[in-house]
């Protein structure tokens, strides 16, 4: 496979959050007007990550938009329009908890969020308070709690990285690239000790060697020590498991230090328009791999996507934004299947159908839903950046 994908660098600027109406579910419109039914929204607003927490944010609100400009959703024959209520969980778990707890009380019919430190506290007690949860949450304990009422809207670890990996190795040696060693950069997350494991297990299974990690805090903005232990290996390639804001203090940092080896970046930062603003020299970055889906490598839809948050929020939205977007379209349908913003059951029951109808339509690559588990197939790849481009080198 050898797609070329041109890449339009720009500047990151601020991203705002839309307000959204307060007020619980199915509540009624100011004025007598149509009902309004209020979704909740846990994103990291602040903090280390808080760039895909924006776009994430963003994502949903253009989602919800663009539904209420076509007007709303239908049940039993009357026309609601939607709402987002927000609450930033600042990156951690303990914050995205009283988020839950807040936002439950007033009985959202599903909440939708970032993160596996997020999402896998509040399999908890989403059940218990009657919410579907729809979680970008990569790591494969999400969906194997038997939790009811989760769905997975994001690809899964085990399903996206080992090929990653995989890419990774196949094209260095192609390229007659003297890359062997590897060390692993795990975040301080649930998911960077997963995205790490299936690395390394990866890589080592391609023959590599990847004896070395080293564990980092996404919030942090000095990574010298690190660094410094990360150079003592004296690696051929960094592997990346944070969002972007790390990674680029980081690489700085590893360049000023002498590093002059390969970068391979997990999907938390597999946005180049988001990385390259952030990097002293972005020619650090040549011959980089990057696990990619279908929003990076953009295309018609996700332009138009992209071009709708820009107006309405400026700056670049990190792909996260897509994922935002479709789980709320996808969600908005199931309601409607439902016939109920009530009963989170049923709204559950009715999201592989939903997905299923709109699967043409949405950006990421969702492909099913397990109506059991709530686990959701996806397509990614990997793709180099070479000269400017992203040229994919899936090893299928």
């Amino acid at each position: 496979m050898n797609n070329r994908h041109r890449l339009v660098r720009l500047a990151l600027a601020p991203v705002l959050v839309l307000a959204a109406a307060c007020g619980g579910n199915d509540s009624d419109g100011a004025g007598g007007g149509e009902p309004v039914i209020t979704l909740g929204g846990i994103f990291p607003l602040t903090g280390g990550i808080a760039s895909l927490g924006q776009s994430m944010a963003n994502g949903t609100n253009i989602a919800i938009k663009e539904i209420n400009d076509a007007g709303g959703i239908e049940i039993d024959g009357r026309r609601h329009r939607l709402a987002m209520d927000t609450c930033d969980d600042e990156g951690t778990a303990e914050a995205a908890i009283a988020c839950a707890r807040r936002l439950a009380a007033d009985g959202p019919p599903a909440i939708i969020t970032l993160g596996t430190y997020a999402a896998l506290p509040m399999l908890g007690f989403n059940e218990r308070d009657g919410y579907v949860l729809l979680a970008a949450s990569s790591v494969p304990e999400l969906t194997e709690r038997g939790n009811k009422l989760v769905m997975r809207i994001v690809h899964k670890t085990s399903d996206s990285v080992p090929n990653l990996a995989a890419s990774t190795a196949k094209h260095y040696e192609e390229g007659s690239a003297e890359v062997t060693n590897a060390v692993a950069l795990r975040v301080n997350t649930d998911l960077g000790a997963e995205w790490v494991e299936a690395f390394r297990n990866g890589w080592q299974k391609a023959g590599k060697v990847a004896d070395k990690v080293i564990d980092y805090d996404q919030n942090a903005t000095d990574f010298s020590p690190q660094v410094g232990a990360a150079l003592n290996s004296d690696p051929d390639v960094i592997a990346f498991s944070a969002g972007c804001k790390p990674t680029a203090i980081f690489i700085n940092q590893a360049i000023q230090q002498g590093y002059d080896g390969k970068f391979v970046f997990g999907s938390p930062c597999a946005d180049l328009p988001t990385l390259t603003p952030l990097l002293d020299d972005i020619e650090v970055l040549e011959d980089a791999v990057l696990e990619v889906t279908p929003w990076t490598l953009g295309g018609p839809e996700v332009e138009r996507v992209r071009d709708a948050i820009q107006r309405e929020y400026g700056g670049e939205p990190e792909w996260v934004a897509g994922l935002g977007y479709d789980g709320l379209r996808v969600l908005a349908r199931a309601i409607e299947l439902a016939a109920s913003s009530s009963d989170p059951q049923q709204i559950h029951d009715r999201l592989p159908d939903a997905l299923t109808e709109l699967r043409s339509e949405l950006l990421m690559g969702a492909q099913q839903m397990d109506p059991e588990t709530g686990d959701t197939t996806f397509k990614t790849s990997a793709a180099a950046y070479q000269q400017g481009e992203l040229v994919e080198i899936d090893a299928g």
